[in-house]
């Protein structure tokens, strides 16, 4: 296992979830809930995050992040952790 993306929402890391699972990439997400921990740990820990479950997978999924986060449209407003694994 191994974390490939930090999603700035659950509804967001369940979209690179599902991009990754179209690819045959075989992918979790983890930390959904932690949102309402805000009071006792960094807000950057109650970010979502998005794994694969075989690490040899992890290059190609951060490939396919990129790829994906490249194609789309500038969002200044979204809030979006988006950092592609590089906790």
């Amino acid at each position: 296992m191994k974390r490939v993306y930090t999603a700035g929402s659950p509804q967001e890391a369940y979209l690179i979830k599902g991009l990754l699972q179209e690819s045959g990439i075989k992918a979790f997400v983890e930390g959904e809930h932690r949102g309402w921990l805000l009071g006792g740990i960094p807000l950057s820990e109650t970010y979502p995050w998005v794994c694969v479950e075989h690490d040899e997978d992890a290059e190609a999924a951060q490939e396919l992040i990129a790829a994906w986060a490249t194609a789309q449209p500038p969002d200044d407003d979204s809030g979006s952790a988006g950092n592609n694994g590089k906790d």
